[in-house]
């Protein structure tokens, strides 16, 4: 029957579409570039398929979403941003609040803020909107450049979802927006040299690198470091083991190792891999002690977007 061949189009980048009833199979994609969530209007359950939905579902209306899947895999073809562009984009680009609630992330919460007794845990997440720009330095994992990260933590959004953090507007003469061109780094006659050297020439030209070229201060962006996403969860486990200034670390830590993975299931379904960390032991922010207890956790997941804010501090 030609309901069984039903295909809806589908388009990339997030967008919400609607199916008809009795749809029995989908047009196959490239499992590396899309997959779906698929809604049960009937159950209201989601159910998240691959590059297929196998299952037949009849009688009901489905709603597909295409999950990106660009950022796992850069666009090297694709022109660097420049920092005026950048901070455009941190004031356009979407940031909404994603509203979770999970035992796993409770769990690790509520336990730092019993131990934590003068500080506490703050913990927030927004989904990243659809940018060109941003999604430059997110697959390259770079979003320490040009203060991109920084930028995004001053915004309205994140601000009025962490009020407790109290973040100021950071100031132009913080490290992380510090810009330099490529011809700042070494004389004209060194940079003619490069520039038109047959091999390394060619490769600067094709990249569209110049004399003019940006270069940003990635390395230090507020006090925040690029930090290998499978030592998040060791730190966490850290954390709740050691608790506040005012608690004792007791036991073998297997449980605190056990709810910090936990953690990291119900926020990223243990997929380090696609996560980038970047972590800061100061106090960025007056919040903070200003002591050994500071941490702050910033967590992005290349798969679904979602930029996730951990906080914690104490004092004695």
């Amino acid at each position: 029957m030609a309901w069984r061949r039903a295909v809806i189009p589908v388009v990339k980048m997030g967008r919400l579409l609607f199916g008809i009833p009795a749809l029995r199979t989908f047009r196959r994609w490239p499992h590396s570039q899309i997959g779906y969530d698929v809604f049960d209007h009937r159950s209201c359950r989601v159910r998240r398929c691959g590059g297929r939905c196998e299952s037949a579902i009849r009688g009901q209306i489905v709603c597909l979403r295409s999950v990106s899947m660009e950022l796992l895999k850069p666009d090297w073809n694709q022109k660097k941003p420049t920092s005026i562009q950048v901070r455009a984009m941190c004031q356009q680009v979407a940031l909404k609040s994603r509203e979770l609630s999970d035992p796993r992330l409770n769990t690790v919460l509520n336990r730092i803020r019993e131990t934590h007794q003068h500080g506490g845990a703050l913990f927030a997440s927004f989904q990243v909107g659809s940018s060109e720009a941003f999604d430059w330095f997110a697959s390259r994992a770079r979003i320490l450049e040009f203060g991109l990260l920084r930028q995004l933590l001053d915004r309205a959004e994140v601000t009025s979802a962490l009020p407790a953090l109290q973040i100021q507007p950071s100031s132009p003469e913080d490290p992380a927006f510090f810009v330099s061109r490529l011809k700042d780094l070494g004389s004209s006659e060194q940079m003619a040299e490069m520039l038109n050297h047959p091999v390394t020439g060619d490769l600067l030209r094709r990249d569209g690198i110049d004399e003019e070229f940006e270069i940003g201060g990635f390395a230090n962006d507020g006090n925040f470091q690029a930090t290998s996403s499978f030592l998040f969860d060791g730190e966490l486990a850290g954390s709740l083991y050691a608790g506040g200034a005012y608690t004792s670390a007791t036991g073998d830590g297997r449980t605190e190792k056990e709810n910090a993975l936990a953690f990291c299931e119900a926020l990223f379904e243990l997929r380090f891999s696609e996560v980038q960390y970047y972590s800061s032991h100061e106090a960025w922010t007056s919040w903070f002690g200003n002591i050994a207890w500071d941490w702050t956790a910033i967590l992005f997941d290349l798969r679904t977007r979602a930029l996730s804010i951990l906080a914690i501090t104490d004092s004695d």
